[in-house]
């Protein structure tokens, strides 16, 4: 039996549909199984249980050979996901997966606070008794459509971000990764980087997908202490626009630019392009979702769920 956590987010959600395509018995949770059954595979099993809760998360992994270790962001993630890491090891669980954070931004001394505790989960993972892997992605190139509200009708992405070219992946190919951590042997000890099949500069998005909506649109760079402002004027939570800025200044200096084979070499087949992202999420006539560019946008960079 596999358990995953954060069932119901962007990247757990694919993970779900994965295991659920090739037969793999699973346990959903989510603290809403009603929205849970709304968004997930059609008879997907789903149990109900909080990282809050102790009792519940020892239930849901009882009897689990392996579990996915994903919640949002929260200043409480690393004790709720390390509760959960015990229950699994007391459980007696053979893989615990935990989706983790942008590979330069996850150590000890990180300038993002949610490195920092993304670090610290993953050494008490190392140090528990269950098997462990570690899987680090790039920005996911579903945070794009968040940016596109503006910049759709005004002509520019406005982003905190340089001229650094990111090597964005798709959150679905981030899940069949993780889908064949949580299944197959050979993965304990492991961390896997996992990013999408090229870099691309905001300068090649933005053409690519001007190019999608038949529209001239163009990047533009903005200083990441004028999204800071407005992002605290919208009343975001303070540590999570001090994690934004940290994470607009790595991916400034270019340390999210390297491309990795990780998906090919877990799946069998090559990570999803941009452009074929684009072509399908971006064309005229697509509903975006998200607030102003370089505002909630931003927020949205580092590791949504």
């Amino acid at each position: 039996m596999i358990v995953v956590f954060g069932s119901t987010g962007t990247v757990g959600r694919t993970v779900v549909r994965h295991l659920s395509e090739h037969g793999v018995p699973l346990r959903a949770v989510s603290r809403n199984p009603e929205v849970a059954a709304s968004v997930l595979p059609e008879g997907t099993q789903i149990v109900r249980a909080d990282l809050a809760d102790s009792a519940s998360v020892k239930a849901a992994v009882r009897g689990a050979e392996a579990v996915l270790v994903l919640s949002p962001h929260s200043s409480s993630q690393h004790d709720l996901q390390s509760r959960l890491i015990d229950a699994c090891a007391a459980a007696g669980t053979t893989r615990v997966v935990k989706l983790s954070a942008l590979d330069a931004a996850v150590r000890a001394d990180s300038p993002s606070r949610v490195g920092r505790l993304h670090w610290a989960t993953e050494s008490h993972l190392r140090s528990s008794t269950a098997g462990w892997t570690v899987v680090r992605p790039t920005p996911f190139m579903q945070n794009v459509s968040d940016w596109l509200s503006t910049a759709v009708r005004l002509g520019r992405l406005m982003l905190p971000m340089g001229h650094a070219p990111v090597a964005m992946v798709d959150a679905s190919d981030v899940g069949a990764v993780l889908a064949a951590a949580l299944v197959e042997d050979g993965h304990h000890g492991r961390t896997y980087v996992v990013t999408g099949p090229q870099a691309l500069s905001l300068d090649d998005v933005a053409q690519i997908i001007g190019r999608v909506r038949l529209q001239r649109l163009r990047y533009t760079p903005v200083p990441a202490r004028v999204v800071a402002m407005a992002q605290r004027r919208q009343g975001v939570d303070p540590w999570l626009v001090a994690h934004a800025s940290a994470m607009a200044g790595l991916l400034s200096s270019g340390e999210a630019s390297t491309v990795t084979m990780t998906v090919a070499e877990l799946t069998g087949r090559p990570p999803r392009s941009f452009v074929d992202f684009a072509a399908e999420h971006f064309e005229v006539g697509v509903r975006h979702s998200g607030g102003p560019v370089g505002v909630d946008a931003t927020a949205q960079l580092s590791f949504d769920r």
